[in-house]
């Protein structure tokens, strides 16, 4: 099952349908949520009611989360829906701080979005946004089981890969270089590769390993932490995740964080963007230019490993 009969599915269902299926996923991408109240849907049905927001929840740090599930496509609708929960959020008092979200059947246009961010900043509020091709490569990748449940698409099954024996060495100063990768590519699907694909991604994986291993402990931990908590970003081998949101959930202050992203941006595996409101971490796989992140964080979910025996104790070995 490719990701196209994902997207066409998920364009197909109605208003409540992309309500619940945003009620069902965000909370997971979100470690400091409070429960989800979902006003917008008439309780044990898929009709929906009028009111702004479509759902909310308030955040360990007290600020609102507010998200309209829209699936009008017409021009102007995603920032009408905006408009509303920014309204609400400053007839409240509680804009400042507050996040925005849109969650969107179908792939907006930029200028709409753009024009959404500027509102939203404006007024003190950050604002992020999920379209049709995100959420199904989140579905895809990451909450099959989410997709089953709405979409009704069973899982992806595991293909053969075509993978050649290689010789690497073990690093004994705790960890190990991959071998082969086979299960890795296999679980995520990869299909038949040529022997030349095959190695060039061994290679950046090995790569990538080599890069990791010039880390410190500590240094490793918060990346495999920050990878735990991103989400996608604008490019794919990216991912990202707000400041405020690492400091509350690692209890970590301000400085904490600088410290240990000079040391990550050093290495090539993150930056803060400071100039976003609020700012945010975006993180990468050092060299590697495809999503490798995100790919590792579905196979440990696949294979229930901890992320953090491959990014942090470096058994990259598990990938084989």
């Amino acid at each position: 099952m490719t990701a196209n009969h994902t997207e066409i599915l998920l364009k197909s269902l109605n208003a409540g349908q992309i309500q619940r299926l945003a009620v069902d996923l965000l909370p997971r991408l979100y470690k400091d949520w409070g429960p989800v109240s979902h006003n917008g849907i008439v309780e044990g049905t898929f009709q929906t009611r009028k009111g702004t927001p479509d759902a909310w929840c308030e955040r360990k740090d007290g600020s609102y989360v507010y998200i309209q599930a829209t699936g009008d496509s017409g021009k102007g609708k995603v920032k009408e829906d905006i408009i509303k929960s920014v309204e609400k959020l400053l007839e409240k008092g509680e804009a400042n701080g507050a996040l925005c979200i849109a969650f969107l059947r179908f792939d907006p246009h930029p200028d709409e979005i753009n024009e959404c961010k500027e509102l939203c900043s404006a007024n003190g509020i950050a604002f992020e946004y999920y379209t049709n091709s995100a959420i199904s490569k989140l579905l895809d990748d990451r909450f099959q089981d989410l997709r089953h449940r709405h979409l009704n698409l069973v899982s992806h099954p595991i293909p053969k890969t075509n993978v050649q024996s290689q010789s690497f060495t073990l690093n004994t100063g705790g960890g190990a270089q991959p071998n082969t990768c086979a299960r890795f590519m296999q679980v995520l699907n990869w299909g038949e590769l040529t022997p030349e694909q095959y190695q060039e991604s061994l290679n950046e994986i090995t790569e990538f390993y080599n890069s990791l291993a010039k880390l410190n402990l500590p240094s490793r931990k918060f990346f495999a932490a920050l990878v735990e908590l991103a989400g996608p970003a604008y490019r794919d081998y990216m991912m990202r995740v707000s400041c405020q949101e690492v400091e509350n959930s690692l209890s970590m202050t301000i400085p904490q964080v600088i410290n240990q992203m000079v040391i990550l941006d050093k290495h090539g595996f993150g930056s803060i963007d400071s100039e976003e409101f609020p700012p945010h971490i975006y993180i990468q796989p050092a060299s590697v230019q495809w999503q490798l992140l995100q790919d590792l964080k579905a196979f440990a979910e696949h294979e229930s490993i901890n992320l953090r025996e491959i990014l942090v104790n470096l058994h990259f070995t598990l990938l084989d």
